[in-house]
């Protein structure tokens, strides 16, 4: 067998060249080998074995630090992507305190219906303010049972009593209240 098509081998072929050696004393195209045939071949296979397992073991390891690169490629980029986040928060934040000041009186009211029609509109960015409601539960323990999700433990399903509150036009309960929010958008 030639060197060149020993290197082709991948490494079950190599076992299986050596086990038709070994227990029938033939070449891999069945030709019959004498035993110093038998012997050149075991020699040449067992040393292909050899080298295939080493390049195996340093892909193995080679692989291994790249993933672990990768892991920390992805925490380093994960960090700044929270640090950018953090920064567009506090802008954002920044920005909704200077135009809520705009539309507070004296006693540190602040006008919603007034604020909720701010818009800032320019050829690269649209700032307003979107009225949105969430419900805030008062007392957990007074809610109708037909607005309690039961699982491991009981919590309000908020979705449909603030529904149903809203289409009773009650904006207040003994157990909850429907909050009117007006949020800053930036887009």
């Amino acid at each position: 067998m030639s060197n060149e098509l020993i290197k082709k081998k991948n490494i079950y072929d190599v076992n299986e060249v050596l086990e038709n050696a070994l227990v029938y004393g033939v070449d891999e195209y069945g030709e019959i080998l004498s035993e110093e045939q038998i012997g050149e071949l075991v020699e040449k296979m067992k040393m292909t074995l050899s080298s295939k397992l080493e390049y195996m073991g340093k892909v193995t390891i080679n692989s291994d630090t790249f993933a672990k690169a990768i892991d920390s490629e992805i925490k380093r980029l994960q960090d700044k992507k929270k640090m950018v986040e953090n920064g567009a928060n506090r802008t954002k934040s920044y920005i909704d305190r200077f135009i809520r000041y705009k539309y507070t009186d004296e006693e540190g009211v602040v006008d919603l219906e007034g604020l909720n029609k701010f818009k800032l509109e320019t050829p690269s960015i649209n700032i307003s303010y979107r009225k949105s409601e969430k419900l805030e539960v008062v007392d957990a323990t007074k809610v109708p049972k037909e607005y309690v999700k039961t699982t491991v433990e009981e919590k309000v399903d908020a979705i449909p009593l603030k529904k149903f509150m809203k289409d009773n036009k009650m904006t207040e309960t003994e157990y909850a209240k429907v909050v009117t929010n007006i949020n800053l958008q930036i887009k």
